[in-house]
């Protein structure tokens, strides 16, 4: 690799970490923002890079949002976990970056942070030269009923009855309470909702590869969107790494799909 560091940046009242990569200094610029909520990205490093090989093509900032990961160690790091922060997060980021590679970046976000980097690109449409956008979050509230609704089926048709007695507790969302959101979080992914053939346990164990410099991440799980009041889920959800870019690994980010983005020149935006 011509670029590896892992860096700490001062958003607003925040320090945030993120991790550059390339195979070489002169790649386009890229920018991945998390699923989520609260699912870190650096820790996925070593699963990018086996999968995807964006450091062949791309500068890559994996980015670990306010709230997790290992952003989740600064003081203060789950003060004002909304939306609208996020983004002015996503803002300041894009700045800083823009401005050290001298070129606008190409972002890709996934699920929830494919609504946050849209977001952040219609706002300063100057430093995104591309947006990809993953399954967008549209609509937090749809997302989250969705999300409830397949958990619950899944469990009675599977005769899981420790599941439909939790999920039956909890109700119909929304759900605004760690426990809850907790609960459906868990048997969504148990039963395969966020990522076929991994649980709640295993993708709270992590990966553990050697060097990650992201093994001892911490994040809050969050299958099913936002919370109807526009902030972010309560933080601390499940212990440590998120699951990877696609849901229910039917939707797989494409090296193709960024190559072509970057070869635009116009400082336009657009979703692939």
């Amino acid at each position: 690799m011509d670029i590896d560091l892992l860096e700490p940046v001062r958003l607003g009242e925040s320090t945030q970490w993120i991790r550059i990569r390339a195979a070489s200094a002169g790649n386009p610029l890229l920018l991945l923002v998390q699923q989520g909520p609260g699912l870190p990205m650096i820790n996925e490093v070593r699963t990018f890079e086996r999968v995807l090989s964006l450091e062949d093509d791309f500068t890559v900032v994996y980015w670990d949002q306010r709230g997790c990961g290992r952003s989740l160690r600064s003081a203060g790091a789950t003060r004002d976990l909304s939306i609208e922060t996020m983004v002015s997060d996503t803002e300041r980021l894009l700045a800083m970056l823009c401005d050290r590679f001298d070129r606008p970046a190409v972002v890709a976000g996934f699920s929830m942070g494919a609504m946050i980097a849209a977001r952040a690109a219609a706002r300063r449409p100057d430093l995104v030269a591309t947006l990809v956008a993953v399954s967008m979050d549209i609509d937090g509230g749809a997302a989250g009923k969705n999300a409830y609704e397949f958990a619950l089926a899944a469990a009675r048709a599977r005769q899981n009855r420790r599941a439909v007695r939790q999920l039956a507790a909890i109700g119909p969302p929304p759900h605004l309470t760690p426990e809850g959101f907790a609960t459906r979080g868990r048997w969504a992914i148990n039963f395969g909702g966020v990522r076929i053939g991994q649980t709640y346990n295993s993708m709270a164990r992590g990966p553990g590869h050697p060097g990650d410099h992201g093994d001892d991440s911490r994040g809050a799980a969050g299958a099913g969107g936002t919370r109807p009041d526009g902030r972010a889920p309560p933080p601390g959800l499940p212990r440590r790494h998120g699951p990877g870019p696609a849901r229910s690994g039917r939707t797989r980010l494409r090296r193709g799909a960024l190559r072509r983005g970057a070869d635009r020149t116009e400082q336009a935006v657009r979703v692939v």
